[in-house]
């Protein structure tokens, strides 16, 4: 396949992503705003915002973990490409874990914080 067609085709791809998030982000709220009540909707722009915020950890690793293996299966050492995998579950899990704790001390804090 050609490298233009390939190119056109990602940056169609993350144009259509980022334009769905938008209209989802500017026509979800009207719509919460008329079946929920404040505190529901309140808790919903909570998690909203917790998941924006989750949008900026998003550093790379699991990209850079494909590319590593397969650059390492192309060379064919496949006991790399192995240890590249465990390592990147390891990380992947070790920085769910940590996220997921952080949720549980803010949900566990935040009433008290605002009341």
């Amino acid at each position: 396949m050609d490298l233009r067609k390939i190119l056109a085709r990602n940056a169609s791809g993350n144009l259509i992503r980022g334009v769905s998030g938008a209209v989802l982000a500017l026509g979800l709220p009207p719509f919460l705003t008329r079946t929920m009540s404040m505190a529901e909707f309140s808790a919903w722009a909570l998690i909203l915002q917790l998941a924006a915020y989750v949008n900026y950890l998003d550093v790379g690793i699991q990209v850079a973990l494909a590319r590593l293996i397969a650059h390492a299966h192309e060379r064919k050492q496949f006991a790399l490409s192995h240890a590249i995998a465990t390592s990147g579950v390891a990380i992947l899990t070790i920085s769910a874990l940590v996220a997921l704790l952080t949720i549980a001390i803010l949900t566990w804090q935040l009433p008290p914080l605002s009341p």
